[in-house]
């Protein structure tokens, strides 16, 4: 088995021996792949909208949160995707896949519940809600997956524990409905806002790379690559 001293050139070597074809093979592997839909739950600031007019003294505002809802999540394009050496820093590996383009797209719905307050009480109910597609961009980013070492000293192998995406972030929403009011424009405006700030798809595209079948033969291959090595040092 290998001294604690050189466990990590065998994990290093064994992801040089693979990284090329994983980062050749990634991004067919899992472009058009679903997502797991998404739901949020926040106040989305938006009934103010409906204060059009003389309101009698009262005006509208949030009741509660509202909804956003995420669905057919499925990414589009995953493009230049080169592969970096393994950093490894006490039992936590980082395999780091630098890529030009990451995008994800999907249809959204939202709806926010209103109400009407007048003199502190509330009144009548009303919503403000619509529906339309999103697509999400990470550019110049760089998805790094992240493994554990475990039993480097008996039986050398390795873990996921996640992956993260990271990159230049965008986002573009097109509405079902068009735009052909000052309303809808500004309805859109902050929406996309929100998405772009907190909504980003991140976690839907983080947990995919760090569960998908790709990543597990990945982790799989690794292990067969480390463990052919060690059974070669044993040998000699």
């Amino acid at each position: 088995m290998p001294a604690v001293s050189d466990w990590k050139d065998v994990v290093r070597a064994a992801w040089n021996r693979m990284k090329g074809e994983v980062s050749s093979e990634l991004p067919r592997a899992v472009l058009g792949k679903p997502l797991s839909d998404q739901r949020f739950n926040q106040g989305l600031g938006v009934c103010n909208l409906l204060n059009t007019g003389d309101t009698g003294g009262g005006s509208w505002g949030d009741d509660g949160q509202g909804t956003i809802q995420l669905t057919s999540v499925r990414v589009g394009d995953f493009t230049s995707v080169s592969a970096g050496p393994a950093t490894i820093e006490n039992l936590d590996v980082r395999l780091p896949l630098p890529f030009a383009l990451l995008q994800a797209s999907c249809r959204y719905t939202y709806e926010q519940p209103c109400a009407f307050y007048s003199f502190g009480k509330k009144g009548p109910p009303s919503k403000v809600n619509g529906a339309g597609t999103m697509n999400a961009k990470s550019e110049g980013g760089t998805l790094t997956y992240r493994l554990r070492v475990v039993d480097p000293d008996k039986a050398l192998r390795l873990e996921m524990t996640g992956a993260t995406v990271d990159g230049r972030r965008s986002v573009e929403v097109k509405p079902d409905s068009p735009l052909d009011s000052a309303f809808l424009r500004w309805l859109i405006e902050v929406f996309a806002g929100g998405l772009q700030e907190r909504l980003i798809i991140k976690s839907a595209l983080e947990s995919f790379f760090a569960h998908d079948q790709f990543s597990r033969d990945m982790v799989n291959e690794l292990n067969r690559i480390i463990g052919a090595t060690l059974a070669e040092r044993a040998q000699g």
